[in-house]
């Protein structure tokens, strides 16, 4: 019997997710009330209190961080930076967000260019010199993950030390080094996903942070 691809690639995130939530309901994880009447410091309070009862039942590893017009109103770190739970986690520790930073550094260039800092349709190379043999690539390229650019974790996985840390600086140098050929670009340009990191960052450094 044939198993639908949908259906199949489904199947271990609904038995991931069964799994998570038997065992939130064993562990009995407390609801989070907090008053519409409350100021901010009771509200934090109540967060906090929350957080604390969620790291004694080892049920949250990870950091919480609220904040409002650039004033920090609650920093917690809850559990371990290591799998072997040895490192307790830190207001330093590194996450590897993966995708889920793209919308923030699709939202930073947007607001350069709403600042005026540089245009959507603005060449690539205009504001990284570095990459000018990648003619033809906008910003816009980059937002809509059609620049055709090599697939950066796959140049990184191939030419750098894992040991060593990778830099911005870095990353650029590998994508001038390892430049594919033309006509490969524009067929991974619809098959590549591209996260922005690489040249927001460098955007970033000439044109002022967001």
């Amino acid at each position: 019997m044939k198993i639908p691809f949908l259906r199949t690639l489904r199947a271990p995130v609904d038995e991931f997710l069964r799994v998570a939530a038997a065992q939130c309901c064993l562990r009995k994880i407390p609801e989070l009330t907090v008053p519409r009447s409350a100021v901010p410091d009771q509200r934090m309070a109540a967060v906090t209190d929350w957080l604390d009862t969620l790291d004694a039942r080892q049920v949250f590893n990870g950091s919480v961080l609220i904040a409002k017009e650039g004033n920090i109103l609650l920093e917690r770190h809850c559990g371990f930076a290591d799998a072997d739970g040895r490192i307790p986690l830190a207001g330093n520790a590194s996450f590897s967000l993966a995708s889920v930073s793209k919308p923030f550094t699709g939202l930073g260039i947007v607001m350069l260019a709403q600042r005026g800092k540089l245009g959507i349709d603005d060449a690539l190379a205009y504001h990284v010199p570095e990459l000018a043999g990648y003619r033809g690539i906008t910003i816009r390229h980059l937002l809509h993950h059609t620049s055709g650019l090599p697939d950066h974790m796959g140049l990184a996985d191939k030419y750098w030390d894992p040991d060593v840390t990778l830099t911005t600086a870095d990353m650029i140098a590998l994508f001038v080094r390892h430049r594919p050929p033309r006509k490969l670009r524009c067929r991974a340009a619809t098959a590549k996903i591209l996260s922005l990191g690489v040249p927001f960052f460098a955007l970033c450094a000439k044109n002022g942070t967001p």
